[in-house]
């Protein structure tokens, strides 16, 4: 019996896995179409729509096959890379079905990784008896503005990060710049400094999931600190570096970079798409050709997302009167 939908079948080089065709899913496929390296491509999805299946079942230049399953079974075959982008809620679950009924030797995971706090270390001693490499996906580690602006950073500089904007996700997103903070300064721990978000809980974007407005800061093991802001009164989301009596203001949308230095300004600009769909390529092919990424490493993503969950759910159960143990962010 044939499970699923089977399309050109070839002899396959790199079996790749999508679990997840959402958003971001559809994303991570549009990037696939452009590797260098031919894949056969798995797609688990249980509500894939007629537009979906429309463009499942186009032909593409390296693409050699595409299956799509509602359910996790075992392939009977050794995947190269699994990228889990589900919602937060069920990721766990997914992951260890997969891995448990699959050989995979390389894992791309979404964020917010899991919302139950124990799920964290679990999750990587499984990853560490299968021996699968595994990566957090928060690629502003390959946006080419902040690469200009780590190498202006001295390692014994500490460094203040501001990131404001209005209505940005900050449940969602401030994952990013927690670890783009690691980027430009390695640090082994962090702890919330200050918390100014509001009592009131918003909803998110997606269903049964909510979000934060207001600011909270954090400062790191080795004194560089993260200030995160969502407020109404700010515009468009701005990320302000202070450095070494710089400062640099950069702008993602416009991809600049302004530096700040004795009232002097000099602006930089760059050209580097910063889509998902123009990322994807660039991880999986690295992953390939190397057997490494610059993406975040598991163990080092789980240090950075647990005082983060953990603060978000203790503010969401002390503002809705309630004793969760699942953080409902995603």
């Amino acid at each position: 019996m044939v499970v699923g939908h089977q399309f050109n079948i070839i002899l396959m080089k790199k079996n790749v896995l999508i679990a997840g065709f959402g958003s971001i899913g559809k994303r991570h496929f549009e990037g696939l179409l452009k590797s260098n390296f031919d894949i056969n491509l798995y797609i688990i999805e249980p509500f894939l729509t007629k537009r979906d299946f429309s463009k499942l079942t186009k032909k593409y230049l390296n693409i050699n096959s595409i299956r799509t399953f509602s359910y996790i079974i075992n392939f009977k075959v050794e995947f190269d890379l699994a990228i889990i982008s589900t919602n937060s809620n069920i990721r766990s679950k997914i992951l260890r079905k997969i891995i448990s009924k699959n050989y995979v030797k390389n894992l791309i995971l979404e964020k917010i990784l899991f919302q139950k706090y124990t799920d964290y270390n679990e999750i990587l001693r499984l990853l560490k008896n299968k021996k699968i490499n595994t990566w957090v996906n928060c690629p502003r580690r390959i946006y080419e503005f902040y690469k200009f602006v780590k190498k202006n950073i001295l390692a014994n500089e500490k460094i203040i990060m501001d990131v404001s904007g209005s209505n940005w996700g900050i449940c969602c997103n401030s994952i990013h710049f927690i670890d783009l903070l690691d980027f430009f300064k390695k640090f082994e721990s962090y702890k919330i400094s200050k918390n100014n978000l509001d009592k009131k809980i918003y909803n998110s974007k997606r269903k049964n999931f909510f979000e934060f407005k207001g600011n909270f800061s954090l400062i790191t093991n080795k004194g560089d600190i993260l200030n995160i802001y969502d407020e109404k009164s700010k515009n468009d989301q701005k990320i302000i570096l202070i450095y070494n009596k710089k400062k640099y203001i950069i702008d993602e949308t416009k991809k600049t970079v302004i530096i700040i230095h004795n009232k002097r300004k000099k602006l930089k600009k760059f050209s580097q798409s910063i889509y998902q769909s123009d990322l994807t390529n660039i991880q999986i092919d690295e992953i390939f050709n190397n057997q490494k990424s610059s993406l975040t490493n598991y163990k080092t993503s789980m240090k950075h997302h647990l005082p983060l969950i953990n603060f978000f759910l203790n503010h969401f159960n002390i503002n809705s009167n309630s004793k969760r143990i699942l953080c409902p962010i995603t």
